[in-house]
């Protein structure tokens, strides 16, 4: 009975730890891309509050991951255990995971939008700024996205040195392609590099995730394969006598389905995509899931992968009882 009741702490303890470090990274990354010279960093509740909720989807998502690493270093009472995570899981994606995606919608209705968030505040005056190879001395601080300048240095005019010009800083300005995801280009250079990637990869997911619950409990049950998936890679727990490898095998495999459901949306995947997208939806058939827009082909994959993980965790632990 203990080995279970430890399960369902640990759970919940990796589950705060990993909040509170994904709070903590939202925040930093948050600051460093918002962050001005020159300027303080604000730092607001609201701001914490939208880290708690972009958390959270990747906290539940993970969470299956984290537990099984438990389960590795702590192998008793295996059939209670196995009970007790799969009830675990059951309740993080079908009672923690839509909740907040509800209360996710009502709290930001209350906030702030993120946007106005991320470009409230002007450049600051006084500072030399490189921008797509000229440089520029801030005359003053920028009002409603135009900046006052000097423009020192042109590589396209080199005979060029001090021109007053009034610049765009807005989005769709050449300055903000300069600038990428930071609001101020110094802040870019000086930054160390940030994996925006992964950042890619969490969002893609989150929008899946957002997407199937606006969809509504279909759309919800197909979005749980990926659940599904990473909850049978408990499987490999007992896969080696090596723990080391059984780690290994776990992060791996969990890597692979969180990027290879990143993957299916992208550009460089489209004709496979349109391949399976023929297949199950050829003349029109299962259109009901088309209208949910709910990418059958993927929850397929997704599903199948999971049924191949728990036959390899049920031959495993069978044969093992017999001696083989």
């Amino acid at each position: 009975m203990r080995k279970p009741v430890a399960l369902i702490l640990y759970y919940l303890t990796v589950t705060m730890l990993n909040l509170a470090v994904g709070i903590f990274f939202f925040t930093q990354y948050f600051n460093s891309i918002t962050l001005v010279a020159g300027k303080s960093i604000d730092f607001s509740a609201e701001v914490i509050a939208y880290g708690l909720f972009e958390s959270l989807p990747l906290v539940f998502i993970l969470v299956p991951m984290f537990v099984t690493f438990y389960k590795i270093r702590h192998l008793g009472s295996p059939v209670s255990s196995c009970i007790t995570y799969c009830a675990l899981m059951l309740v993080t994606w079908f009672c923690f995971f839509p909740l907040t995606e509800v209360l996710q919608k009502n709290v930001y209705s209350m906030l702030t939008p993120i946007e106005n968030l991320e470009s409230k505040s002007d450049l600051s005056g006084g500072y030399f700024r490189n921008i797509n190879g000229k440089l520029y001395y801030f005359v003053s601080d920028s009002k409603n996205n135009v900046a006052d300048v000097f423009k020192l240095f042109d590589s396209a005019r080199p005979n060029s040195y001090a021109d007053r010009d009034f610049i765009q800083i807005g989005n769709l300005s050449r300055f903000s392609d300069s600038a990428g995801e930071f609001h101020d280009p110094i802040i870019k250079e000086s930054s160390p590099e940030i994996p925006f990637k992964i950042s890619e990869i969490a969002a893609t997911l989150k929008s899946s995730a957002r997407n199937a619950w606006d969809n509504g409990l279909i759309a919800w049950l197909c979005f749980c394969s990926l659940g599904f998936a990473l909850t049978s890679l408990y499987s490999f727990v007992r896969i080696s006598s090596w723990k080391l490898v059984n780690f290994y095998w776990v992060s791996f495999f969990t890597s692979i389905v969180l990027w290879f459901n990143y993957f299916y949306f992208q550009p460089e995947f489209s004709l496979v995509r349109k391949a399976l997208f023929n297949l199950f939806h050829e003349s029109g058939r299962l259109s009901f899931f088309l209208v949910r827009d709910i990418s059958l082909p993927l929850t397929c994959i997704n599903l199948i992968f999971a049924l191949i993980m728990t036959s390899i965790g049920i031959i495993n632990a069978t044969s093992k009882r017999r001696g083989y």
